[in-house]
């Protein structure tokens, strides 16, 4: 599903985060809902904004890692619903496991394109859940 991103009402930070705060409104029902949700966009057009909104103190993220892959674990994840910020700094085997582990609960994901989808086999790992893609346009 292609949805307009945060960043376009950048001219008015107001109306931004109102938005933002809106789009995590949707992705909360979503995942109480049962679904997964992959959220794609480029940089900077308001991923991490709407997964603090949707999922506030439970968004793993480890953009600040010195190392060239991040590593993530299934005892780092927060109880509840969760989300995972920029898929694509993270060790592929180690995200796979704890994908693979979480399979009763639902979360988001952001990532920076579509060809992660593919890299990291997310649509194959997930194909026996409810998911949903929004892309940030």
């Amino acid at each position: 599903m292609n949805i307009t991103a945060p960043i376009h009402y950048r001219h008015n930070q107001k109306l931004m985060f109102v938005y933002a705060k809106l789009l995590a409104l949707v992705v909360r029902i979503l995942m109480k809902m049962g679904f997964v949700v992959l959220i794609i966009g480029h940089t900077r057009s308001g991923k991490s904004l709407i997964l603090e909104s949707a999922t506030p103190g439970k968004v793993i993220c480890k953009l600040n890692q010195a190392s060239s892959k991040a590593m993530i674990t299934v005892d780092e994840l927060p109880s509840g619903n969760f989300s995972i910020d920029e898929v694509a700094i993270y060790d592929q085997n180690q995200l796979a496991e704890v994908i693979e582990s979480v399979s009763n609960r639902t979360f988001a994901i952001s990532l920076q394109n579509e060809s992660d989808l593919k890299e990291y086999a997310l649509t194959s790992r997930l194909k026996s859940r409810r998911k949903l893609v929004l892309r940030l346009c």
